[in-house]
């Protein structure tokens, strides 16, 4: 099934990286889940990344974060599918909230850390509502979820995904995006 959504490249790549997380985590893997266009069936490999998002019960010590970023080198060095991942660790105590800015994530082939803390709608709807969404859907919810203040942003980017304005940068959104996470991440701490 897996195979079908994303190709066997992504499919294999996605089963190495599973086997390594119980590595890393044992017991402490709650679940790894799909979401995003995969989860919903329309991957486009041209443009669509692979939305990964790791739960566990384990902490994140700065011991365990070392190994995970071996693990990403590792994984980065031999499976080229991996630059595509987009994943984020988190927490069972904060399925369904905002996240925490100190949590690892790995993007674009490179492991952080630190600074994650997806603040992504998607990922907010499906763990909050354990609904699956696309971006638009999940925009539409968001809107009903988040202060006054911050539903302009959403019906912005919601506006450009629906019309498929998706070329180029939009300097106006990205700035309001970077203070909206901020925001997030305060209304958490």
């Amino acid at each position: 099934m897996l195979t079908e959504l994303v190709g066997s490249c992504a499919s294999e790549t996605l089963d190495a990286y599973v086997r390594g997380l119980r590595g890393v985590f044992g017991d402490g893997l709650a679940g790894h889940y799909l979401y995003g266009s995969v989860a919903c069936g329309a991957y486009d490999p041209a443009v669509s990344d692979v939305d990964v998002a790791v739960l566990h019960r384990s902490g994140l010590s700065g011991e365990r974060r070392r190994v995970l970023a071996r693990l990403h080198e590792h994984f980065g060095s031999r499976y080229a599918a991996s630059a595509r991942f987009d994943v984020s660790f988190v927490p069972l105590r904060l399925v369904g909230t905002y996240g925490e800015n100190n949590l690892p994530y790995y993007r674009a082939g490179c492991f952080c850390p630190i600074g994650g803390g997806d603040v992504n709608p998607v990922m907010w709807h499906t763990l909050r509502t354990g609904e699956i969404s696309g971006k638009a859907s999940a925009a539409r919810w968001a809107l009903g979820e988040v202060d006054l203040r911050w539903r302009p942003l959403i019906e912005r980017a919601l506006t450009r995904y629906e019309g498929d304005d998706l070329s180029g940068s939009d300097p106006l959104l990205e700035k309001e995006a970077e203070a909206f996470a901020l925001h997030l991440r305060n209304a958490t701490e």
